[in-house]
């Protein structure tokens, strides 16, 4: 028999997913990573990585009514880190103090989760064309169990 799943405990495996992807990403970028152009028509890291903290703090509205006041725009990469570190450790605490839904769950899984786990491979593949490639994971093996780190590079 298999146990099913809440939307509380899956939003906050989601963002353990989250965490332990980007981290992967953004530690140990290189400075010249935050503002490499793959092209004219493309976002550098710094400006997705911003947008990840806009989309987390779109989120925690989202699930808790308001509850987060975003940080102004960063001035450079670690600002953005910073600022996507607060957004996403907000956002779990939102989860496990909010009446988080079925429907509600849905929501945030397939709408602003499924965003920014697609900038984290946006993120992973500029890292590689910078001549900066991720280094691999055994993510059957990595260690969930907190946020408590993730405003770290």
């Amino acid at each position: 028999m298999t146990q099913q799943l809440d939307g509380q405990h899956l939003l906050r495996h989601a963002l353990k997913t989250i965490h332990i992807r980007m981290h992967g990403v953004i530690a140990d970028a290189a400075p010249a990573f935050a503002d490499f152009s793959a092209s004219a028509h493309t976002r550098k890291p710094v400006e997705i990585l911003g947008h990840v903290a806009d989309v987390l703090a779109f989120a925690c509205d989202e699930v808790a009514a308001g509850s987060f006041t975003d940080a102004p725009e960063g001035s450079g990469w670690t600002a953005e880190v910073t600022r996507y570190g607060a957004a996403l450790r907000a956002l779990d605490a939102a989860i496990q103090t909010g009446d988080v839904t079925t429907e509600k769950a849905e929501r945030v899984l397939q709408g602003p989760i499924a965003d920014v786990l697609t900038h984290v491979g946006q993120l992973a593949m500029l890292r590689g064309m910078a001549g900066q490639p991720v280094p691999g994971q055994n993510f059957f093996v990595l260690d969930l169990s907190t946020l408590a780190d993730s405003g770290a590079a």
